[in-house]
């Protein structure tokens, strides 16, 4: 997914290892990456469990921010320095709002989805290299994020 915005936009940088938001918090923004590499991940019992990382070009916290849930549902950290452009959730849903019913529609059910399939990532700790972009999460990442997560 390749998306540009105007020179408008509101641009976040993030230092490696900085939290973005966490699993739980109110979804108030999604991002867009402009550079850099974000992980995502899911806590499950006592553990950490990466479900994707995120690239230039693409976005996190869309799927939290589209949906009926009300938090995000995974938490997401810097792996590297990123450049973030900011989207808040009041944009979205005056765009969405502008549009036909069912289109609202289809982005709930899809993030419902997404949810789902989070949720059992993170149970059966499955870990996806094309998810994870090759980048492997390790013993240390886990433990270092915990105190942080």
């Amino acid at each position: 997914m390749n998306i540009s915005l105007n020179s408008s936009a509101n641009v976040e940088t993030f230092k490696e290892g900085e939290v973005i938001f966490k699993e739980g918090e109110l979804p108030e923004f999604f991002y867009i990456i402009e550079s850099g590499a974000v992980r995502c991940l899911r806590w499950n019992e006592k553990r950490l469990s990466p479900v994707f990382t995120a690239v230039a070009g693409e976005l996190v916290g869309e799927d939290c921010v589209l949906s009926d849930s009300n938090h995000y549902f995974y938490s997401a950290v810097a792996l590297e320095d990123c450049s973030l452009i900011k989207i808040t959730k009041s944009e979205v849903f005056s765009f969405l709002n502008e549009q036909s019913p069912w289109v609202r529609s289809i982005l709930d059910n899809i993030s419902e989805k997404i949810e789902h399939t989070t949720e059992l990532l993170a149970e059966h700790r499955i870990f996806d290299d094309r998810l994870l972009k090759n980048i492997e999460f390790t013993q240390e990442e886990e433990v270092s994020l915990k105190d942080k997560l």
